[in-house]
């Protein structure tokens, strides 16, 4: 684990190490505004095992999956369902 005080100076390297981290099947933790989320390759089984083990009541809450775009929610989830959401992504 490694802990970088971000800064100007930083950031690069924290943005190399967390994109590192997250391609080797790592957590991440992520400051949000109220609290710290946490991060992974979403469809990796590796990172669903360590947030279990982290987080063990997760077996009976969902887990929300940020997706980038239309396309990826289309290729993930498949049709999308109603127009609504399509003006909502957008």
């Amino acid at each position: 684990m490694a802990l970088i005080e971000l800064s100007d100076e930083t950031l690069q390297e924290c943005v190399e190490r967390t994109i590192e981290a997250v391609e080797q099947g790592e957590l991440i933790l992520m400051p949000t505004d109220t609290v710290y989320g946490i991060g992974g390759q979403a469809f990796s089984r590796k990172v669903l095992d360590k947030l279990l083990k982290v987080k063990p009541d997760r077996t009976a809450k969902p887990t929300a999956i940020l997706i980038d775009n239309i396309i990826r929610m289309s290729q993930i989830a498949g049709d999308v369902p109603s127009p609504r959401i399509v003006k909502l992504t957008e």
